[in-house]
């Protein structure tokens, strides 16, 4: 069979772009796409197509259908289309493909998903590799399911199948995209191209219409998962496959007018997928609305839930407060933050309220950036969770995250050219005029309040709020940020200043974490198993040494059940309540193996045993831990090393 001149890398891609349209039954496959699967430019797919065209020509009577604009198919019998298949897999028997690449896998993940059961023997026999390969991807497969409450299983005389409630089998569906995606939200919807182009038109225009017509603000986002959505319940629902919804549900939601929207959008969806939707699965899609992310609250908001409009109202007002105080930031003046927060946990609590799935692709990098923000998210979430209606997953913590730290951006970037200030000055009104003109003139970005003795500050501070105290003195327990300069006010004075006002530290060159590092809390080369087993060893020889109370350890794992404390590059930060600690130090332990820590491999933990320290000063030590978890090679080095001595050399 001569299927090109390319030589055995062209002469393969070829047959596997065949392939791809053959199995495509007829199905219209964009260029871009397949020059995207077969990671090769437009124009060497176009050059493939005529190598493939003339291939069919000469073996059958199948043709390669080009629609300009649309894109390429290929019209053959079913029986002609086996013996095409079947003459490409004689080429490549005496050398079959050891791996396949993630769309294929995917696919195989489509069709288990959807017919739920399926043979090895036609795995190997479409894609032209061996049992062992399809075994390898079925368990790669199944472990990847298995967050999902889905199971594979091997059974004989029937094959491949899949067990699960059918509510986490349309999860698992809905989900394909990010099967084996690292990071962001896939640009590519397989899902979406498993239907055909006229139905995806039709489907488009009318969700389209939908929308437009009761105005409703959905984020691109949603937009995208709910057309998703419908196509998983179409597909479903062709192989005789329903959801159950409880009563109590359904005597709900039948009574909301979003269900009256959804019933006429349904209308059309029988219409494009020729089939009935019953009731249960008007009331789930209706359901999976009321979940969706919302852009905005302008304009008419008559269809939104008061219930759940108050809920989030006070979560918000809660969540701001507390945090307000942690981060030592003014959250409650930010309006844009509180607004968005707003729109947010409407939807976060219906996704909860109707046990609703949401996948956060950034949720570990989002852990790694910001630390700080996130475990004082889970912190204040713990503080009030008796009062909550659900319990709060880590992949919506996540989201939240991103809220707060969109609005320290904010407040960082009006403060950045108008940092107010208040000195204090010991010499007395004259100099205390002088050394006003003097930081007036040399920075201009500056609020100067108040220029008042010590005496004078703590009332001050009461009624007043300010970014930096700059004092003439040493002064004593200031939560509020403060640098000590001469009355002279020299070429000294104004780099200490300057570092000051960018955020910079002054002093010790000694890090905040290395200056709660205690040689005799460094244990290195461990053997441990599971992150709890670290935890309460751990915690158990800070109890025996009276560094804190009895039950800091059971603390610390009822924080690290809530979430775990990874945050990336092989880090963990397990803690517990800062009120049980009678001496704040950081214990440190690296292990022989790696261990799972929630959704990650860690190896070096840092275990931290502080008590309430300044916001500040936590922020900066989270920020610190952040940064190393970006260092992967310092991470190494760190884990590889067996002596306590060359250990801390390597952390300062």
């Amino acid at each position: 069979m001569c299927v090109g001149d390319g030589g055995d890398f062209m002469r393969k891609r070829q047959q596997i772009l065949l392939r791809k349209l053959l199995l495509a039954n007829g199905q219209v496959a964009l260029v871009q796409n397949l020059a995207k699967e077969l990671d090769c430019s437009e124009k060497t797919i176009r050059n493939d197509l005529q190598i493939v065209e003339s291939f069919l020509e000469e073996q059958s009577n199948g043709q390669l259908i080009r629609k300009p604009g649309v894109g390429v198919s290929i019209e053959i019998s079913d029986y002609e289309k086996q013996e095409v298949l079947s003459l490409i897999q004689s080429e490549n028997n005496a050398a079959k493909r050891s791996v396949l690449d993630v769309t294929e896998q995917k696919e195989i993940l489509y069709q288990l998903l959807i017919h739920e059961n399926v043979s090895i023997q036609q795995l190997t026999d479409r894609y032209f590799v061996s049992h062992t390969t399809i075994k390898k991807v079925i368990d790669e497969i199944d472990a990847w399911l298995r967050t999902i409450n889905v199971q594979v299983k091997t059974k004989q005389k029937v094959g491949i199948v899949v067990e699960a409630a059918e509510k986490d089998i349309r999860i698992a569906i809905q989900h394909i995209d990010y099967y084996k995606e690292k990071k962001g939200s896939p640009s590519f919807s397989f899902v979406y191209q498993q239907v055909h182009e006229h139905e995806r038109r039709a489907l488009d225009q009318s969700f389209l219409t939908f929308i437009r017509d009761y105005q409703i603000p959905l984020t691109d986002e949603s937009i995208k998962n709910l057309k998703t959505y419908m196509i998983v319940m179409m597909k479903r629902l062709k192989t005789n496959h329903m959801v159950e919804i409880s009563e109590d549900h359904l005597a709900f939601i039948t009574k909301k007018q979003e269900f009256q929207w959804i019933e006429k959008l349904v209308e059309d969806l029988e219409e494009i997928f020729l089939i009935k939707v019953p009731e249960h699965e008007r009331v789930y899609l209706t359901m999976q609305f009321l979940g969706a992310k919302f852009q905005d609250r302008h304009g008419d908001v008559s269809h939104f839930d008061a219930d759940v409009d108050q809920q989030a109202e006070w979560l918000t007002d809660v969540l701001t407060k507390r945090l307000s105080v942690l981060a030592l930031m003014p959250f409650g003046h930010d309006e844009t933050l509180k607004e968005g927060l707003k729109v947010h946990l409407y939807s976060v609590i219906n996704r909860l309220k109707y046990e609703l799935p949401v996948q956060n692709p950034l949720a570990s990098d989002i852990k790694q950036m910001y630390p700080f923000m996130f475990d004082a998210l889970i912190t204040v979430l713990q503080d009030v969770e008796e009062e909550l209606p659900y319990q709060i997953p880590e992949d919506e913590v996540a989201f939240l995250t991103l809220h707060y730290q969109a609005s320290v951006e904010r407040i960082r970037g009006e403060r950045q050219f108008n940092k107010k200030i208040v000195i204090v000055c010991h010499m007395g009104i004259g100099v205390s005029e002088i050394l006003r003109s003097k930081i007036a003139a040399s920075f201009h970005a500056t609020d100067i309040v108040a220029t008042l003795p010590q005496n004078k500050l703590e009332l001050f501070l009461k009624e007043q709020s300010v970014d930096l105290i700059v004092s003439t003195m040493p002064l004593e327990d200031e939560k509020i940020r403060h640098v000590m300069i001469t009355p002279l006010f020299n070429e000294h004075d104004k780099n200490k200043l300057r570092n000051a006002l960018l955020g910079k530290s002054e002093g010790t060159s000694d890090s905040v974490l290395r200056s709660y590092i205690k040689d005799d809390y460094i244990f290195l080369d461990l053997a441990i198993e599971h992150r709890f087993e670290l935890i309460e060893k751990l915690s158990e020889r800070l109890v025996h040494d009276g560094l804190v109370e009895e039950d800091y350890g059971h603390q610390a794992l009822i924080r690290e059940r809530a979430a775990a404390t990874a945050i990336g590059g092989g880090i963990a930060i397990p803690h517990g309540d800062p009120d049980l600690v009678k001496e704040s130090a950081i214990v440190i332990a690296t292990l022989k193996e790696p261990i799972t820590w929630g959704t990650e491999t860690v190896s070096l933990i840092f275990f931290l045993v502080l008590k309430q320290e300044s916001s500040d000063k936590r922020r900066k030590l989270f920020h610190q831990l952040s940064r190393l978890a970006g260092n992967p090679e310092k991470v190494a080095k760190l884990t590889g090393v067996t002596d306590v001595d060359n250990f801390l050399d390597l952390i300062d």
